[in-house]
């Protein structure tokens, strides 16, 4: 007699308990799929499940498990795995290693058979080789094999894995990284063809402000090139490590441009924006790059699977007020003295596009990470597989 399996899924709609056996005489087949997609045997609601993440079959009386490719990847006791015996107990996790947000399987078996398997013993590798259970899925999520995807590595990811579980605001912001690591690489020509041959004459402690400034801005354009690569490629620890690259360059920027604008203004900065307005832009100045910092912050913290909550705002709140600081100091300080000032005159900006990009990016990437945390938002926003 044939081994009787239930598996128990930890699902965001609550757990639900699926009979194998049950399932197998219903389909007419001993291979049941689970994903995210429309035909899966066994349906569930996760970003990180394939929409054929996996299947479960029987072989000589006895159930097992297999990865079909999945980006995410499947795993046991915390080892990843492209296919198992089913146990009874065992836990099995549609994830290359169990986090917060990873879909759970809790494995019960009734053991008829008379075979014991034995230490680490695996299902034989061919068994699922070339087989697919709908021929419209063909390709959905890399073909029925582990090794049968679009290329990729040899978990038959996809390379790069576009929109895994990329939602779409997260490829906005990603579009919009990108444009702004370009842009930023432009500003870097001009200004270093513009302003190096000075500085050089100039010499000394402005040309050293000169060169932090020019690494800023190269730390700023790879910084929002490395998080646009994160987003497209939907790979968190590179998203989290884009965002401190860009936020540390765009730091560096904004010191070398104010200590510079002290030393060669003088007394004239000064007096052009006394009191109140110095105050102000002192104050704007700081909160750019803490709003960075805090969108970097974010991404590191959803890299590491903890819940920022209702932070993902503060950047574009941070942002948004230093913008408003600028523009009260512009406009008044143009009032008192009669000279037109405007944002891309007091800020390290290439213009009024560039700033809009800026928050464009910024505020994307806090909606971004917010959907991303809610699996049944992400599963209503996501794109690809």
């Amino acid at each position: 007699m044939d081994d009787r399996a239930t598996i128990k899924v930890v699902d965001v709609s609550g757990d639900k308990f699926f009979s194998l056996d049950d399932i197998a005489a219903s389909v007419g087949t001993n291979n049941i799929i689970i994903g995210t997609g429309a035909d899966a045997h066994i349906r569930v609601e996760n970003t990180k499940v394939s929409e054929q993440h996996g299947c479960f079959y029987k072989h000589n009386g006895m159930w097992a498990y297999r990865d079909m490719g999945s980006n995410a990847g499947s795993s046991v006791k915390g080892a990843r795995i492209e296919s198992t015996w089913l146990a009874n107990g065992m836990r099995l996790v549609l994830d290359s290693r169990l986090n917060l947000d990873s879909l759970v399987i809790d494995v019960t078996i009734q053991i008829n058979t008379g075979r014991q398997l034995l230490p680490g013993e695996t299902p034989p590798e061919g068994y699922m080789a070339g087989y697919n259970p709908n021929p419209a899925f063909s390709g959905a999520s890399g073909g029925a094999g582990p090794r049968m995807g679009f290329g990729g590595d040899r978990y038959g990811n996809r390379a790069p894995q576009f929109a895994g579980s990329l939602n779409l605001f997260g490829l906005f912001a990603g579009i919009l990284w990108g444009i702004l690591a370009i842009l930023n690489l432009v500003s870097l020509v001009r200004s270093y063809n513009s302003v190096s041959p000075t500085m050089q004459y100039i010499g000394g402690f402005y040309n050293l402000l000169f060169w932090i400034m020019m690494l800023g801005l190269l730390g700023t354009a790879a910084g929002c090139g490395i998080l646009a690569f994160g987003l497209f490629t939907y790979n968190k620890d590179v998203m989290s490590k884009g965002a401190l690259v860009l936020a540390a360059g765009y730091t560096a920027v904004v010191v070398a441009v104010l200590i510079l604008l002290t030393e060669l203004t003088g007394g004239l900065f000064a007096f052009i924006f006394a009191n109140v307005e110095i105050i102000m832009m002192i104050i704007a100045i700081i909160l750019m790059p803490v709003s960075l910092f805090s969108q970097s912050n974010n991404f590191r913290d959803h890299r590491d699977l903890s819940k920022i909550g209702s932070r993902f705002y503060r950047p574009v709140l941070f942002y948004g007020i230093s913008l408003l600081l600028v523009i009260i100091a512009a406009l008044s300080a143009s009032n008192k003295y009669g000279v037109s000032l405007g944002i891309s005159d007091l800020m390290p900006s290439s213009g009024v596009w560039v700033t809009i990009a800026w928050v464009g990016a910024v505020a994307l990437s806090g909606v971004y990470i917010h959907i991303d945390e809610d699996p049944q938002l992400a599963a209503r926003f996501k794109l690809g597989r």
